[in-house]
């Protein structure tokens, strides 16, 4: 029954030429896509991650463009017809249907066709197909460099020779006109260098096989290769007697090694387990070995992909290698057959699989412990501040009764008037002192009602009935009261009463008037003598001055406007410069005179700025500044100058005056003294009478000029008199 269902199927197999028929016709602008067929089942893992990558990678590039993904599983398969069949299969379950299905139910041909592994390129170039599929671009990934010429002489023999395989740039002729291709890398030479080198003592491999294109291709290499080293043995073993071999405890010896290709990976084994071709990291059974990443076959297949599909791909054939230089070692398994050491010697290794850390590794039990400790912990603490909350408990119910007892004290005795109504205002409850206020008000200590008494106005009323607190001060017969009024909730009783504090200030407010009529006489005494004063902070331009220091600055206030801004610019920069630097070693004490000017003109001041207390890390630079209107003093030493100018100027002509005049004197002088010695020489009357005549002439000379003299003197008495 087996034979005959195998002859029925072969037969459909060649009447059905290929899925790939007339009946299939190229995609229109409705449907394009990129058709990906793998070799293998979905079950292969190294198959599945590239394809999977490869539509990945596409999509980064390209979200909108289609991808459809199908499975041939040709290794599995046993006969060359059975193969065919697969690959068929695949195409069918690939192509897709246009968006409007006809009656003919024709499929539409992918823009882009991709083929992951030998075995399909194999097949593809075998099975029939119309001149529209020579268009179509083939992309082909983790192909060999060359490949079997007849597949079915592979399926019958299960062997290859180096006479069976032709070029893969060959491969194409008469298939399609654009053809690309990522081959493998010859990884076998540098996986059995890797094991050598990791294994000293090696003598031994075996390689599992399931007798796949693969694993027949890669089986050919490593024989060509050992023909370099007789000492190493090669034993190929069938995958169905995989586990006698990994099972075997004295391969453990470091001198036997097992390789495989395409088969999965066992779940255990005794002997170091090196591989051919990439398999998932997080394992616990393969040392390692060279291959190339699935990922690095996808990015550069979806390179290609797009190009082809974009139409930028060239004619002719394009050939990509992916090689790789680094191993990929199994951290793990190194240190569980002791090869760590030797991994330690190889160059650029990449290390898979690595062991977590330890807190990683035991974050569960490290987790568990910290919570019991904190747990632990918090008990402590818990009983620590239990006892400590009964003892503070004690301590305060002492300290409660301490002060309740002091409290009492404080409401009998205190020097404020306590009342408490009821809401009707009715007088519930009194202190001592409340009494001498009940005298002086003249009040029935029983019958005292809040809404009748006569000190409180109407205003205050309707605040109270209104639930309104009061704070304000009251003047009743000749005194002065601080009154508070609020609702307040007896919590033992649960009802609300009214509280009404009296506090007599009328010798308070006495003081206050008595103060305010000092600073008044003060400040007409400042401002009388055009004397300044001011206090305030520096650091926020906060205090007070009188209205003198207003008025000799031209300002209205103390604010955060600069309080010298009408202070000529020379004078107020030695005030801001000393300012700046208050607090400093002398620089306590600024003494100046300063000119203020405004647009009524200007005035001069004596200005002299005192330091009181420097705390600027409390923000407190207090200062103390005096401002002496001094324009009355300028005034007069302006005049005393202009005088003194005056007097200068006298002295000068007096002087230039005098010893003008000595020139005219002296010969009058001298003609005195020369007639008076002749007169009294002379007899002759009429030569006396004639010096009598010059003796007065010049005489009335000299009279005339002590007149002028005397004259001068005079006017300058008068003019010092006058000053």
């Amino acid at each position: 029954m087996k034979h005959q269902l195998f002859v029925l199927v072969s037969f459909l197999s060649f009447l059905i030429p290929s899925v790939v028929t007339a009946q299939w016709r190229l995609a229109d602008d409705k449907l394009e896509y990129v058709l990906i067929i793998s070799s293998y089942s979905y079950a292969d893992e190294w198959g599945t991650s590239i394809a999977k990558s490869i539509n990945q990678e596409v999509e980064k590039q390209n979200s909108q463009l289609i991808v459809n993904i199908s499975y041939a599983g040709i290794p599995e398969r046993k006969t060359y017809l059975s193969g065919r069949f697969g690959m068929q299969s695949a195409f069918t379950s690939g192509l897709l249907l246009p968006p409007v299905v006809s009656e003919a139910d024709e499929r539409v041909i992918p823009k882009v066709l991709v083929l992951i592994g030998d075995e399909a390129w194999m097949y593809y170039r075998l099975m029939e197909r119309n001149e529209a599929w020579s268009e179509v671009p083939v992309v082909l990934v983790g192909v060999h460099p060359s490949i079997m010429g007849d597949v079915s002489d592979f399926y019958t023999a299960r062997r290859i020779s180096e006479e069976s395989l032709e070029l893969l740039e060959e491969s194409h002729n008469g298939i399609c006109r654009r053809f690309s291709a990522i081959t493998k890398g010859e990884d076998e030479a540098n996986t059995i260098e890797l094991m050598r080198q990791l294994l000293p003592s090696l003598q031994q491999i075996y390689f599992v096989s399931n007798n796949s294109y693969q694993d027949v291709y890669s089986l050919l290499i490593l024989e060509e290769y050992l023909r370099l080293y007789p000492e190493l043995k090669l034993t190929v073993v069938d995958v169905k007697n995989q586990n006698v071999i990994l099972s075997d405890k004295s391969l453990a010896n470091g001198k036997s090694a097992v390789l495989i290709n395409s088969i999965e990976l066992p779940e255990a084994t005794f002997a170091p387990l090196f591989t051919l071709k990439d398999k998932p990291d997080n394992n616990n059974v393969l040392v390692g070995g060279y291959y190339s990443k699935g990922k690095d076959y996808a990015v550069q297949a979806a390179d290609f992909v797009l190009k082809s599909f974009n139409n930028e791909a060239s004619d002719y054939s394009s050939l990509v290698t992916v090689i790789n230089k680094h191993p990929y070692l199994n951290k793990t398994v190194l240190a569980k057959f002791n090869m760590a050491k030797n991994a330690s010697q190889i160059h650029d290794v990449v290390y898979t699989n690595v062991p977590l850390p330890f807190h990683v590794r035991h974050i569960r039990i490290i987790l568990l412990s910290l919570l019991v400790l904190v747990i632990l912990i918090i008990i402590i603490v818990f009983n620590i501040r239990d006892n400590r909350y009964k003892k503070s408990i004690a301590q305060s119910y002492v300290q409660y009764k301490k002060l309740n007892a002091e409290y009492q004290i404080l409401y009998d005795n205190m020097p404020m008037a306590l009342f408490i109504f009821d809401v009707s205002g009715n007088l519930k409850n009194s202190n001592a002192a409340s009494g001498n206020l009940i005298k002086q008000l003249r009040l029935g200590k029983d019958d005292a009602n809040l809404f009748q008494m006569d000190f409180l106005n109407d205003f205050i009323r309707q605040k109270v009935a209104n639930k309104q607190n009061v704070n304000t001060t009251i003047t009743y017969q000749e005194k002065c009261y601080r009154l508070f009024i609020r609702r307040i909730l007896d919590e033992e009783l649960n009802r609300e009463s009214i509280l009404m504090l009296v506090i007599d200030n009328t010798d308070i407010q006495r003081e206050r008037e008595a103060k305010e009529r000092i600073f008044k006489l003060f400040n007409f005494a400042m401002n009388a003598s055009a004397l300044g004063v001011a206090e305030y902070n520096y650091l926020d331009n906060t205090g007070y001055a009188t209205e003198a220091w207003y008025e000799n600055l031209a300002i209205k206030n103390i604010g955060k406007e600069d309080i010298h801004r009408y202070i000529v610019d020379a004078d107020r920069e030695k005030i801001n410069n000393f300012l700046e630097h208050i607090g400093e070693k002398d620089k306590n004490r600024f003494s100046d005179i300063v000119c203020v000017e405004t647009e009524g003109g200007k005035h001069w001041l004596h200005y002299i700025i005192q330091l009181l207390e420097y705390a600027p890390e409390k923000g407190k630079i207090i200062v103390l500044e005096l401002a002496l209107n001094i324009d009355k003093q300028k005034s007069r030493e302006q005049e005393l100058a202009d005088a003194l100018v005056t007097i200068q100027e006298s002295d000068r002509l007096k002087n230039a005056f005098i010893a003008n005049m000595s020139n005219d004197i002296r010969p009058s002088l001298e003609e005195l003294v020369s007639c008076s010695k002749q007169l009294t020489e002379c007899d002759d009357e009429d030569e006396k009478q004639a010096l009598i005549t010059r003796i007065e002439h010049n005489n009335d000379i000299l009279l005339e000029y002590i007149a002028n003299i005397i004259d001068l003197s005079r006017g300058e008495s008068e003019e010092r008199a006058g000053i």
